[in-house]
């Protein structure tokens, strides 16, 4: 298969203005994605509801760091549009691995998970 390359993080980016991912793992690839296609992906993001994302490539942040910026910045300010990580308990616990953890957000999360195991 194609793995991840920028043709693929590209369609990925249109899937995702779809509006329906809202947090995303998208792996360790260093040498397969171009630094333009992680560009790219970081503009897009304010045209979609990614709240929470992972993308391992130490040497490309390291080098580019604006570009890691930029993504964080925009899933930020994702987060006061859409509140599915606040309100799917059902599926945060299985989110791990991201820039920022949807289960260490808040009490409310915390409190909401409680109330349903309690039910």
């Amino acid at each position: 298969g194609l793995g991840m390359c920028d043709a693929v993080l590209d369609r990925l980016v249109e899937v995702l203005k779809e509006g329906t991912i809202w947090a995303l793992n998208v792996g360790d690839y260093p040498d397969q994605v171009t630094v333009g296609a992680w560009r790219r992906m970081a503009d897009a993001i304010p045209q979609t509801n990614v709240t929470h994302l992972y993308a391992m490539d130490d040497g490309l942040w390291a080098q580019h760091p604006d570009v890691k910026g930029a993504m964080r910045e925009h899933i930020r300010a994702n987060r006061s549009k859409d509140a599915r990580h606040v309100t799917e308990v059902d599926v945060v616990p299985r989110v791990t691995h991201m820039w920022f953890n949807p289960k260490a957000h808040s009490s409310e999360y915390k409190a909401r998970i409680s109330a349903k195991r309690m039910n």
